[in-house]
């Protein structure tokens, strides 16, 4: 139906989402709580839960510093601003030059506007999650682990339910450490971290069934 002359036309207003505690197990929509969907998967048990072992421990909390500077120093190149690399440490140094040569050799998969870092709000399952960058076409995470993990799966199926478009999932695992290419750019068809259950589990995990027919599935698959 077509509005009359002269009609103004008011765009619905964009809520408000902030992360107050990257730590934390919420988001702030308009002030409100909603739980981030790290918080979600951990509730569902379908990721590893924290190590007892102090030495372990502390090697996960050195990964995640080391995670949140490399991401940081990834954000600066994609908004196209300059960073230091005398700033970073030695060890994420690699990781940092690993995605400047994907981004050099891949920047055409990405067309349209590219948003770094935005949360986002799937209201009807209740959360929220923030991809490392959308563009018009696919949803992108950045990941430096050792090992891939089918969480990262899960994690894309999250951020596209909330974004609501349907858009191709992408893990770009940076792989500095190997003889060949520093990257690997994981899509759908890779088993070793997408299922075709991806979906449903996340749906499953937000309604509280933790043991539903497509989590089990997924728990009995072997990459």
């Amino acid at each position: 139906m077509i509005a009359p002359l002269g009609t103004k036309i008011t765009m619905p207003r964009r809520p408000v989402i902030t992360l107050p505690d990257e730590d934390g197990d919420f988001y702030l929509v308009d002030g409100l709580p909603v739980r981030r969907w790290h918080a979600v998967e951990r509730e569902a048990r379908l990721s590893q839960p924290m190590p007892d072992h102090p030495a372990a421990l502390r090697n996960i909390i050195n990964a995640k510093h080391r995670g949140k500077q490399i991401h940081d120093a990834v954000a600066l190149i994609l908004e196209g601003k300059q960073f230091d690399p005398e700033l970073l440490a030695d060890e994420s140094l690699p990781y940092v030059m690993a995605f400047l040569t994907y981004w050099t050799e891949c920047r055409p998969l990405h067309l349209g506007q590219l948003r770094v870092e935005e949360p986002l709000w799937n209201r009807d399952l209740a959360y929220c999650c923030t991809p490392d960058f959308l563009d018009d076409f696919s949803i992108n995470e950045i990941k430096t682990t050792d090992r891939p993990s089918r969480c990262w799966g899960l994690q894309t199926a999250a951020q596209s339910l909330a974004q609501g478009d349907g858009l191709e999932r992408r893990v770009i695992w940076l792989r500095p450490k190997r003889k060949s290419c520093p990257y690997e750019v994981l899509t759908p068809s890779d088993p070793r971290v997408f299922s075709v259950y991806d979906y449903d589990v996340v749906r499953e995990a937000t309604a509280g069934d933790y043991d539903g027919p497509a989590t089990t599935a997924w728990r009995k698959e072997r990459p």
